[in-house]
């Protein structure tokens, strides 16, 4: 089944690992035991898995474990790993390196540092524009007699979903809330493009739908432990069948920043607002 490991533990001897964590008692390789205190008392690791057995976990993960530092107060390591690596957590009581006498305990202890969540709905999209009007950029003639080229702002997608497009797994009764937002892009030549947006929320088509998940499932195969291919026909624990929002940013370009009117103009599209 396909897994991610989301946090790791340090136990020592025969203790019981914390509940929904996993001891690690073996190892791939016969020149590496799992115990990683050789010269004291046993020490091993237990791990914490993000499982993907049912529906509704497929959608949003915990933060998957990225990076593991092994580090050494004594010679100054947790200093320096903390002007290296802002974002790691370090797990000050957990020393690897307990010994049977007191005298000779030189602390050895563990940092980890988290990805980001691996879900199919915690996954950036990239945005794309489906519709614009006018169709394509057209020259107008203005008052003072002079010309003027009216090109679309290309790199719109991008300021109305800068971190990209994510999806929203919810019940049928959970619609997503419409929000509003305004932008300013200035085109090669130093002009304004003032732009009013809405971003609002529609139920993906089954088709798109189902070829996102086929994509996500092979690109997730190669974290399977078992099967060798990620489903989403597990388990579905909530009552309510869950359905996938897919956004969309509704746009009203302008040259003059006329904010207030666009949104008034934007807000007749939604009740919500």
């Amino acid at each position: 089944k396909t897994r991610f490991v989301v946090d790791l533990d340090v136990v020592y001897g025969s203790a019981e690992p914390p509940e929904g964590y996993t001891r690690l008692t073996h190892t791939i390789s016969k020149a590496f035991r799992a115990n990683i205190n050789k010269n004291g008392p046993e020490t091993y690791l237990a791990v914490k898995y993000s499982d993907l057995a049912n529906r509704d976990a497929v959608y949003h993960t915990a933060q998957t474990l990225q990076d593991i530092f092994m580090v050494l107060p004594s010679k100054g390591e947790v200093e320096i790993l903390q002007q290296i690596d802002g974002e790691h957590v370090l797990l000050e009581d957990k020393n690897m390196n307990r010994s049977s006498f007191t005298n000779n305990n030189t602390p050895m202890l563990l940092a980890l540092r988290r990805g980001p969540r691996s879900g199919l709905c915690d996954l950036p999209l990239k945005a794309a524009v489906r519709d614009r009007f006018p169709l394509e950029d057209m020259t107008v003639r203005r008052p003072d007699g002079c010309q003027e080229e009216i090109v679309f702002p290309i790199q719109l997608p991008m300021f109305c979903f800068p971190t990209g497009v994510k999806l929203i797994a919810a019940d049928k009764y959970s619609y997503p809330e419409v929000t509003s937002r305004s932008i300013v892009t200035t085109d090669g030549q130093g002009r304004h493009k003032y732009v009013a947006c809405l971003v609002l929320y529609e139920p993906a088509s089954e088709g798109s739908v189902k070829n996102l998940q086929e994509v996500y499932a092979m690109d997730m195969s190669k974290y399977d432990t078992g099967s060798g291919y990620m489903t989403f026909a597990g388990e579905n624990t909530s009552e309510e069948e869950m359905v996938v929002y897919e956004p969309k940013c509704l746009c009203v370009v302008s040259n003059w920043p006329i904010y207030r009117s666009l949104k008034r103009f934007l807000m007749q599209l939604s009740p919500d607002m």
